[in-house]
Formats: C-alpha cells, structure tokens, sequence
C-alpha cells in the first residue's frame, strides 16, 4: 500500500474489510497508524453517501487535539481506498496494566481521562466506548489515551459484527441508556468512566445486568456497586 506523504513501515493488522499500517509521515517524521478500506468491500445501499459522510464525519473529528487521546490527523481517499490516519500510541491497555497500577497511578488516570471526556463535551462529541481495552498507556509516561473516539469503523461494518465488537469490548461498561439504545450524552461517558474507576479500585468489573437494575430503579440501593472498606473513601465518587 501506497499513501502519498506518509511512508509505511509495516503492517499492523488486517480484518474482513480493512488493513492498518505503521507508517511515518515524511513532513515531520512522526509515527502515525494508518487504517484503509477499499471501496468495493462498502457493504451498504449507498458507497458514495457512506464515503461522503466518513470524509465529513471524519474532517471534523481531525479538529480534536488533546494530550490524553489518540487523535485523528487526517482522513481521505485514492481512486480505491478510503483511510484514517490516527495517532500512533506505544503502549499497553489499561486493562493489561490495571495490576502493576498503585493507587495514586489510578487515581490520576481517571483524572486524566476525565478531562479528557470533558474536552470532547466542550465540543459536543460524545464517545461510545470507554473501557480498559479502549484506554491505552503510554510505554514512555503512563499516560492514559482514550481511542475509538471517533466511531469510523462503524460505517463499514454489518449489524452483526458491530453487536459482536460492543459485546467483547463494552458489555460491563455500559450506561443503562446505551443499553436501552436511547438518547445518550456526557453522563453516558461519565458512568462509563466510573464503572472504569470502580474496575481500577476493586480489580473487578460489574456485568451488563447492574446497568439493567439502574435503568428500571434508579433509587435501588441494589444497583450501587460496594467497594471493600478500606476503600470506602471513594464509595461516594463511584456512586
């Protein structure tokens, strides 16, 4: 694969429908990873309006610049491909740190990532996906980044499959609005953030059924996730 600007230095993955790349670009030398679908492979009833709107989409999502995300450089197409250029992020999952995290080290990613959602409200992007597998830590400093900020990958998938990547990477993250699929906004992110904070502190998740119990009683003292006592200064955070 050939992009004009960018030099690729390896592959990095491929699925059904796309292939992403380690590439440099040549103006600044900066690592970025390149993502690309070919045209033929857009299955919906209208390609050219799909294309249109992940260019649009796209544009104003490469407006974002923020320390604590994996952000969108560029967007754009060839006569065969259309392709995002991201940030590229060395690092680990905070799922696969989580462990090696003393307290103060998730205090501050939480803190961090709070921020992070609070920028993209100011712009009124609201994210779908805030879990461990989706916020990745710098090698270098631990710096927390939110990716899939932007939710590109959806315009090219089928219903099935994104119902299947929403079950591997959200299931006990989601909000009980995201469950319901009704209107969602920053309180969305922000109980994503806490089921997060609450996985850090207690090294456990809670399943989709607590966000069910929130849903149809919000008063339930059932639905509140309880902390051990020696962390029951953050009890009231998490609620």
């Amino acid at each position: 694969m050939e992009l004009s600007g960018y030099q690729i230095i390896e592959p990095m993955g491929r699925d059904e429908h796309s292939e992403s790349y380690l590439a440099k670009r040549l103006d600044t030398g900066m690592r970025v990873v390149i993502k690309c679908w070919c045209k033929e492979s857009i299955e919906c009833s209208d390609p050219d309006a799909t294309i249109r709107s992940f260019l649009r989409e796209g544009e104003y999502a490469s407006q974002i610049s923020h320390p604590n995300i994996a952000n969108i450089c560029a967007v754009g197409e060839t006569d065969d491909l259309i392709y995002c250029v991201t940030d590229y992020v060395c690092g680990d999952s905070l799922e696969s740190r989580a462990g090696d995290l003393c307290l103060l080290d998730k205090i501050y990613v939480v803190k961090q990532l709070a921020g992070a959602l609070d920028y993209l409200a100011d712009k009124g992007i609201i994210i779908q996906s805030v879990s461990p597998s989706t916020i990745l830590l710098t090698t270098d400093q631990s710096r927390p980044c939110l990716t899939r900020v932007w939710e590109y990958q959806n315009a090219f998938a089928t219903a099935n499959e994104q119902e299947e990547r929403e079950d591997l990477y959200l299931h006990r993250y989601l909000s009980p609005e995201q469950i319901a699929n009704e209107t969602v906004d920053i309180r969305s992110s922000l109980y994503n953030l806490g089921m997060v904070f609450y996985y850090l502190l207690a090294g456990s998740s809670k399943s989709i059924a607590l966000a069910k119990v929130i849903g149809e009683n919000k008063n339930s003292a059932e639905s509140r996730v309880q902390l051990s006592s020696k962390l029951a200064l953050f009890q009231e955070v998490v609620d």
